[in-house]
């Protein structure tokens, strides 16, 4: 942690400058979440993690030969995009 100084309300703040782990319960909130139709800003909010970190996992998971529990959460994952843009897809219709 580092402790960065705001000098426009004269507080000291702290910020975190570990990175997210590969959580298995961030990772499921997440899913569930995006399964309900929660949007993915508030999903990765929830989860504690972030779009970015998201986006790192899904890379390592689309890599051939990837590691496995990473290759499932993408399969997961573009699994529920695709079952979302199909319904908003017949709702249009």
């Amino acid at each position: 942690m580092c402790r960065c100084r705001d000098l426009s309300v004269r507080k000291t703040i702290e910020v975190s400058t570990t990175r997210p782990t590969f959580d298995l319960q961030a990772r499921e909130r997440l899913l569930a979440l995006l399964t309900v139709g929660v949007s993915m800003e508030e999903a990765t909010a929830a989860a504690g993690t972030s779009r970015t970190t998201v986006a790192r996992w899904l890379a390592r998971g689309r890599v051939e030969g990837g590691p496995p529990e990473y290759v499932s959460f993408a399969r997961r994952l573009d699994a529920i995009r695709e079952a979302s843009a199909k319904e908003r897809q017949e709702a249009s219709a």
